[in-house]
């Protein structure tokens, strides 16, 4: 079992969220950790998301996960996947660098860890790749893509400095123009066409690999024949990019930012050739987002060979029972590898936990973690 599947077999947080110090071991199979609203069952799920991404799933800056009141945090973690072991220490110190250790050598390059423990987390906000803006659709690309490709993050990162500098000379331009200016300009323009085009392949590749098997899921959760589909769309599409650039270069100039490339990529989602933001009803909407997710884990677990660990947030409350039995009998089918799953409801996974032979039960309140059950 260890060889193939990814799994935590225990954390200790200091000063994480709302936590002043948690330490847990967890079942390598199914982890149920109930409580109220607001107790912090999340937060532990997200410190598991931290220790494969080197960063929290709910806070863009680092700061937001130290602990009010103090001025750092530490995250040590044991972890085992692909028959190799992991110690993952984490710290973080406001206005610092944060730190980053496995099995006791410091890491410079934090891209370097994703994808050695991969995880897929399905929670309450993934509402927000239907209702938000373009950034978090390729957050989503990017977060299946760089666990799978150990040259889309490197790629991605260049780009994004590129974009950056090209920004930086926008800014010069603006306060007058000169020969230099220029120069940067058309340099920075032939960077962003040539790793843009590698970044459009990428993403363009994985979704005609990604479709098949994501409407499939989701004819099975809805139980019938709808077409779910997602459509890439990028400003790299056509073979004229850097005749765009320079189209819209005087637009770019007053804007002082670049205003088309790959940063600015899209997926469109619909079903049945209509919006799925516009015209699904909400089930339709779940049902989307569900069979995504669990379309980005089938997807991660077969390039890698590996079962990513699965971290399921507070969902169950927002699902109607057609969804949540679809769900959970995949989860208790051992479809997956280890299993989080936070719920205010003590008692609607009990009669699913008494079939399993490996499982644990967790309960938070004011801040104690209590391990309740298990097996």
């Amino acid at each position: 079992m260890d060889k193939k599947v990814a799994y935590i077999e225990s954390i200790k947080g200091t000063n994480y969220r709302n936590y002043d110090f948690f330490q847990l071991v967890f079942s390598k199979k199914i982890n149920f950790i109930t409580g109220k609203n607001g107790e912090g069952k999340t937060n532990i799920l997200d410190s598991i998301y931290f220790s494969c991404f080197t960063k929290s799933y709910f806070n863009s800056s680092d700061n937001l996960t130290i602990k009010n009141g103090t001025n750092f945090l530490r995250m040590e973690t044991f972890a085992k996947s692909d028959g190799l072991e992991y110690k993952i220490v984490l710290k973080s110190i406001r206005g610092k660098k944060k730190e980053f250790e496995l099995n006791g050598d410091k890491v410079e390059k934090f891209s370097n860890w994703i994808g050695k423990l991969p995880c897929v987390l399905i929670a309450p906000n993934d509402i927000e790749l239907i209702f938000g803006g373009s950034e978090v659709r390729r957050k989503f690309l990017d977060a299946t893509l760089a666990q799978v490709d150990k040259s889309y993050l490197l790629i991605l990162t260049t780009y994004n400095r590129y974009l950056l500098q090209r920004n930086s000379v926008l800014k010069n331009y603006f306060r007058g123009e000169n020969i230099q200016n220029s120069i940067l300009i058309e340099a920075y323009n032939d960077k962003l066409l040539e790793y843009g085009t590698k970044i459009y392949h990428l993403r363009r590749n994985f979704l005609n690999a990604f479709l098949d098997n994501f409407n499939a899921i989701y004819v099975q959760i809805a139980g019938k024949d709808e077409l779910a589909t997602l459509t890439y769309e990028s400003d790299m599409a056509t073979n004229d990019y850097l005749s765009n650039l320079n189209r819209v270069f005087e637009k770019d100039r007053v804007l002082q930012r670049t205003t088309i490339g790959v940063h600015g990529d899209d997926l469109i989602l619909e079903l049945n050739g209509l919006s799925l933001k516009k015209t699904a009803s909400q089930g339709q909407q779940k049902t989307f987002l569900l069979a995504l997710k669990l379309a980005q884990y089938f997807f991660i677990k077969e390039k890698l060979n590996v079962m990513p660990i699965l971290l399921l947030d507070d969902i169950f409350d927002k699902f109607d029972e057609q969804r949540s039995k679809f769900l959970l009998d995949l989860v208790f089918q051992q479809k997956f590898g280890q299993v989080f799953i936070t719920d205010a409801n003590e008692t609607r996974m009990h009669a699913y936990l008494e079939r399993m032979a490996d499982y644990k039960v967790f309960h938070v309140k004011n801040l104690q973690i209590e391990e309740r059950i298990g097996k």
